[in-house]
């Protein structure tokens, strides 16, 4: 939090990156644009306004979501980072890609085997199991004043996998997929790459 002057309003900010409701998050889309063709993922434009912020912890990783609003509106669009107010380690851009609502029992264990199989497949092509097995917590998240929400808490069980789309003598590039179990309402497939620190500025 920011402090201010006396009779000044507290400007919040959010993460590794104080971002600010009120402000801009501009992404350099470089690594979608010359990957289009090696990606599923979609491009998700440059100049995005922050609606939502998610905090919670998986495992032991400290895990930052800003949920934006783009200049494309297929699907929601969310900038995951990992590290502390002081220290950003890796930060991927998901896109969601595909949203399930299972009705019996049944259904709901065939999307945790699903999670917790080494492979995921999504329009045929397989992501690698990263940690092993779903992974329950809890995330928190505060919305955007101009949208009057309260702050909530709900529950997820998360898998997350990847393939690699970089050569060994390249740039580490990797196309993520996360399984999400959400609020025990619904199951979400989410699409993303790693980012550079460096692509994402705050206005």
């Amino acid at each position: 939090m920011v402090s201010a002057r006396k009779g000044e309003p507290v400007i919040k900010r959010f993460g590794p990156y104080k971002a600010r409701f009120d402000g801009q998050i501009t992404l350099d889309n470089t690594a979608f644009l010359l990957n289009d063709q090696y990606i599923q993922v979609e491009d998700p434009g440059t100049l995005h306004q922050l609606t939502h912020v998610g905090t919670t912890k998986v495992a032991d990783l400290l895990v930052t979501r800003y949920y934006l609003n783009g200049i494309t509106e297929n699907g929601e669009t969310i900038l995951q980072v990992i590290g502390t107010e002081d220290r950003i380690d890796e930060v991927v851009l998901f896109r969601q890609v595909d949203t399930i609502h299972p009705q019996t029992e049944d259904e709901w264990d065939n999307i945790r085997n699903m999670q917790n199989e080494d492979i995921f497949e999504f329009n045929e092509v397989g992501y690698e199991n990263v940690w092993g097995s779903n992974v329950a917590h809890d995330e928190t998240v505060e919305a955007s004043p101009t949208l009057k929400e309260e702050t909530y808490t709900y529950p997820l069980e998360t898998a997350l996998f990847k393939r690699q789309i970089s050569e060994d003598n390249e740039a580490e590039l990797n196309e993520f997929a996360m399984v999400a179990i959400e609020d025990e309402e619904r199951a979400v497939v989410y699409l993303g790459i790693n980012l550079l620190p460096a692509s994402v500025t705050i206005i």
